[in-house]
């Protein structure tokens, strides 16, 4: 891409007043670079708050890591918005590729490549060509940059000594390491051995008791464990049919539920018929005589029996009714003409005959003379009429 040669330029001149000839820096060294970059540009800061927390949680996370010169340049490609530090210079502050090299130029040309300086030097050297505020501003800037340099230097110095001092550490924790790996080949060597001597060594009888104990615990470990699945199967089928007991129950309570409140609504209709036909009515008397109730029964539930039987039922006992009906009349009749007979003939005298002319055929072949054929049945009469 056009241009990049140009912010290559850039960062191996601030590269080199920071940290020389290194191919590395440390983490804590990226804000140094990133303020002679700022210098070089003449812009107070070249990323944004949000930015430069991202750059400072890098930072952060190790200060002693070293970084690259190509991960520089990646890192600062990453930390800006539009993922290219010239694109991010053009759009942000204006300024172009060619004022890029110019600035570049110019201050390679007033600070050789080769010196290592301060901003406070190079700020010195500079050409008085900006303006005094503006060379009293950047001078104080510079100053309390070039102090922050010396304590990172500082931080920096003390860091790598401790760094050092790690390493020794770090040497000698390796030498405990490579001596106990040693001893721990010695120590599996000797167990190695230990286990052929007692492969080679016979068993005694409390060798073989042990060993039969352990079989026996194993075989028993795993009756329980066959066991122990056999229950959980047993209580898992246990549990599917206490769910299908609860929805059957369920289902049956409702099912009661519904009965109930048909029992509750047929309660209520038969309260209701008792008190309309409580009162005694002619109407009601006839619709409770024998023969007239069997046949509104008959009527008014003829529809609804689907049976023959019942039909056939009804039709037999509506025909008993009616015959047993018929005989309660006769019965009354009979009696009705036997009392009469009995009162008649004790007021009349017996010498007189009378004659009704052939009218009492009938009624003598309706009498009860058949009775007189039978002596107990006649004397059973006499007694009821002496009564």
């Amino acid at each position: 891409m056009p241009g990049e040669s140009t912010i290559d330029d850039l960062i191996s001149i601030c590269w080199k007043r920071v940290r020389g000839s290194s191919n590395f820096i440390f983490l804590s060294q990226i804000r140094p670079i990133i303020h002679e970059m700022q210098l070089i540009l003449r812009v107070d800061s070249i990323f944004t708050d949000t930015e430069n927390k991202l750059i400072e949680q890098f930072i952060q996370s190790d200060p002693m890591r070293k970084l690259q010169k190509q991960e520089f340049r990646v890192f600062l490609n990453r930390s800006v918005q539009y993922g290219n530090l010239l694109v991010l210079l053009l759009n942000r502050f204006k300024i172009t590729t060619s004022e890029i090299e110019l600035r570049v130029k110019h201050f390679d040309d007033v600070v050789p490549n080769g010196e290592l300086l301060s901003p406070a030097d190079s700020l010195s050297s500079r050409p008085s060509t900006s303006g005094k505020e503006y060379k009293y501003k950047v001078l104080d800037e510079l100053k309390r940059k070039d102090e922050y340099i010396r304590e990172k230097t500082q931080d920096l110095n003390s860091k790598e000594m401790k760094y050092s001092r790690l390493l020794s550490q770090f040497d000698e924790q390796v030498l405990v390491n490579k001596t106990l790996e040693n001893e721990n080949v010695v120590l599996k060597n000797y167990v190695k051995e230990l286990e052929a001597q007692l492969a080679r060594k016979p068993e005694d009888k409390s060798s073989r008791t042990l060993l039969t104990k352990l079989k026996d615990r194993d075989l028993t470990i795993k009756d329980l464990d066959q066991i122990g699945k056999e229950y959980r199967k047993r209580i898992t089928q246990l549990e599917q049919r206490e769910m299908e007991t609860n929805i059957a129950v369920k289902k049956l309570e409702q099912s009661l539920l519904e009965q109930d409140k048909l029992v509750e609504t047929l309660k209520d209709k038969l309260i209701s018929q008792t008190n309309e036909s409580s009162a005694p009515t002619l109407k009601g008397f006839i619709a409770t005589m024998p023969i007239i109730k069997q046949w509104i029964m008959f009527l008014k539930y003829k529809q609804d029996i689907k049976s023959n039987r019942m039909f056939v039922l009804n039709m037999i006992t509506l025909v008993l009714t009616a015959w047993l009906f018929g005989l309660m009349l006769q019965l009354v009749y009979r009696s009705g003409v036997i009392l009469f007979y009995a009162t008649s003939s004790s007021n009349i005298p017996r010498t007189y005959v009378y004659d009704n002319y052939g009218r009492s055929r009938i009624w003598g072949r309706l009498g009860f003379d058949f009775w007189r054929r039978l002596p107990w049945l006649e004397q059973i009469v006499y007694r009821f009429i002496d009564w």
